[in-house]
């Protein structure tokens, strides 16, 4: 199993302690700063891959970025990828399935300032509840599940998953 990049995790959060958390390596970063295309860089070094980034037209902002510009780099790189209205259930859209089965999720945000971002959830704990993200920083972090759920709804709970095909 690949290790997880607990260098920037606030003292406060124990990944070891959590629920669930999917280890998801540390990425060289390939394009530099705030973007999504750090976030899909982690998935793609998930399953094994490396971001081409020929394939980019440009570094894709962490704000700017629809649902289908992720979907179609995913699918450039050999990966199946589904844009979801996800959810907290248990079927195929439920962020908690897809987490359980290994699959990390893309989850736009909107905050209070109608900021919209893309984080990766990598984990969460009801018993805590929060869901374990990493921000576009590469920062992993616990949101309080009430907080994700609202800012989450701001969007449509819009979300990527990618896996291999």
């Amino acid at each position: 199993m690949l290790g997880i990049s607990c260098t920037s995790t606030p003292p406060q959060l124990v990944i070891s302690e959590m629920e669930h958390v999917l280890c998801v390596p540390a990425a060289v970063h390939i394009v530099a700063g705030d973007t999504a295309s750090n976030l899909a860089e982690l998935v793609l070094a998930y399953y094994g891959a490396e971001l081409d980034v020929g394939l980019l037209d440009r570094p894709l902002p962490a704000q700017d970025v629809s649902a289908e510009q992720l979907k179609s780099l995913f699918m450039a790189h050999g990966l199946c990828a589904f844009v979801i209205q996800g959810d907290f259930g248990n079927g195929p859209t439920s962020l908690f399935a897809n987490l359980v089965a290994g699959r990390p999720v893309l989850a736009q945000l909107e905050n209070d300032r109608g900021l919209r971002r893309w984080h990766l959830l990598i984990g969460f704990d009801r018993r805590r509840e929060v869901i374990i993200v990493e921000d576009p920083l590469a920062r992993v972090q616990a949101l309080p599940i009430e907080t994700f759920s609202r800012e989450w709804g701001r969007t449509g709970r819009i979300s990527v998953l990618a896996a291999p095909g």
